[in-house]
């Protein structure tokens, strides 16, 4: 069930070595993951990857600011990819932060990183899926109204002043 995400996101965080838990989330999910990302990297990986969603996994209270700007330089381009905000063992407070900076959702972990994503990233992600789409011909269900004969117009046409 896990791996149907596949192409759906892009793992972000601001540490130079990601935590074993986003380790783990990177393999569950098979996201890529960007770390350290100025603005126009990351823009460049969202041109590249097109994700659904933008996950910002913070694990120690360093990493607030320089991801709530990132968030919030990414409010300007839209509400598209959806930002998510992932807190590892982080206060409450972390949550007014990332709302005010411009996520959609915000989610936090313990360590159990299976049940946080069948858990809240699934049911958050799975309803937005664009389907393949199918083509369908262009063949009407009822048929069309053909107009009776009709009187010629005279040739030239009259004209009238407005």
């Amino acid at each position: 069930m896990v791996h149907e995400l596949t192409t759906c996101g892009l793992l972000i965080t601001h540490s130079a070595q990601p935590s074993a838990l986003a380790a783990e989330f990177v393999s569950l999910c098979d996201w890529p993951l960007l770390t350290s990302p100025s603005l126009r990297t990351l823009i460049e990986q969202i041109e590249f990857h097109q994700p659904l969603c933008l996950a910002f996994w913070i694990d120690a209270s360093s990493e607030l600011a320089p991801t709530a700007k990132l968030v919030d330089q990414l409010r300007t381009r839209g509400a598209r990819p959806y930002r998510i905000a992932i807190a590892n063992n982080l206060d409450a407070e972390v949550e007014h932060t990332f709302r005010a900076a411009g996520v959609h959702t915000y989610l936090v972990t313990t360590g159990n990183i299976l049940a946080l994503i069948e858990g809240a990233l699934l049911p958050f992600i799975e309803p937005h899926r664009t389907p393949a789409r199918v083509h369908q011909s262009h063949v009407r269900d009822s048929p069309v109204a053909i107009r009776g004969p009709t009187e010629p117009r005279a040739f030239p046409a009259k004209l009238h002043p407005p």
